[in-house]
């Protein structure tokens, strides 16, 4: 049974990743229909350097739950879906605190990521924003 689960898995990924060939920049994207999800924003980060004229380590992830991410010098960006936030809740305005009875994971907004220069002022102010590590899943394992 865990053989028919694990290729049950697989073929949806597969399916996934064959629609996103077509409409990966036209539609949304959830990450945990590909099977290495970090050599996705690797992939997304050097599209980036490349349309930027620079070099990969010189780049920062950044994030937007307010449409499609602004930056100063237009780059690529990708809406994702199905990323969770664990020991807070937000809705897309504002974080709040757990409670008691709060799940464990909270499903985020439609976020836009994309990467910009490291020089480039953030998107946000200090205020409005916050720095977050992304996982792979829930072991913690760091994309």
């Amino acid at each position: 049974e865990k053989v028919t689960d694990y290729m049950k898995a697989a073929v949806t990924r597969l399916e996934a990743v064959t629609r996103l060939e077509e409409t990966l920049f036209d539609s949304t994207v959830e990450l945990s229909h590909f099977f290495n999800p970090a050599a996705f924003l690797s992939a997304l980060r050097q599209q980036c350097a490349r349309q930027l004229g620079t070099k990969i380590h010189k780049l920062k992830l950044s994030c937007s739950w307010q449409g499609n991410a602004q930056s100063v010098k237009p780059t690529l960006s990708v809406s994702c879906s199905g990323l969770l936030i664990q020991g807070a809740l937000f809705d897309g305005q504002a974080l709040s605190e757990v409670t008691a009875h709060s799940p464990d994971l909270a499903t985020m907004p439609l976020t836009t990521l994309t990467f910009v220069p490291k020089t480039d002022p953030d998107l946000h102010s200090e205020a409005e924003s916050v720095v977050v590590p992304i996982y792979h899943d829930i072991s913690r394992e760091m994309i």
